[in-house]
């Protein structure tokens, strides 16, 4: 394995992660804005327009991240010199890159499901002691994400090789002008 497949699997590997904990962080950051409308008084628009400001600016970089990542990882590697300073053209690893990033994909999957799960089930419980109105509840929102996030822990860890193949449909070509496919 080439010391530049090595770097493209492990920025796609941290791609992956920064993914599914980047979407936790834009859940969070939009129920701010929706419970400060729920608030009983009229809301400070400014202080709205503000924390809205920040969340588009926020997912804008972490969508512009994400991308670089997952998708142009050859070109971080060029820009940060991560090929640089190693006395060996390769290394002997015996395991193909698709198979790496299935593991990878899997266990990014297990550990998302691990830690919805409980969660979860947690939220479930406090809702039914509430006794309140699925709509009216604060949890029902945390309940709907730590759903999502836990049919797309399950999903990953079932379906990686779906995720290994939609990553290495990318084409990258390298400084000597050849193209090397990453799938």
């Amino acid at each position: 394995m080439s010391i530049k497949t090595f770097w493209t699997i492990l920025l796609k590997i941290i791609g992956l992660w920064f993914l599914f904990v980047g979407l936790a962080t834009i859940v969070q950051l939009s129920s701010i804005i929706f419970f400060a409308s729920q608030n009983g008084s009229y809301p400070d628009i400014d202080k709205i327009l503000l924390t809205i400001s920040i969340m588009l600016l926020a997912a804008a970089i972490f969508i512009l991240i994400l991308w670089l990542l997952i998708f142009k990882s050859a070109w971080v590697i060029k820009k940060l010199k991560l090929t640089n300073d190693f006395s060996e053209e390769r290394f002997e690893l015996t395991m193909e890159w698709s198979t790496i990033l299935t593991i990878a994909t899997i266990v990014v999957g297990g550990v998302i499901f691990i830690d919805s799960l409980p969660l979860i089930i947690k939220q479930s419980v406090s809702f039914i002691q509430q006794g309140k109105p699925f709509r009216s509840s604060q949890e029902s929102i945390w309940i709907l994400y730590y759903l999502v996030k836990t049919v797309l822990g399950y999903l990953l860890m079932t379906n990686s090789r779906f995720v290994v193949n939609f990553i290495g449909r990318q084409n990258i070509k390298n400084r000597d002008g050849e193209i090397t496919s990453v799938s």
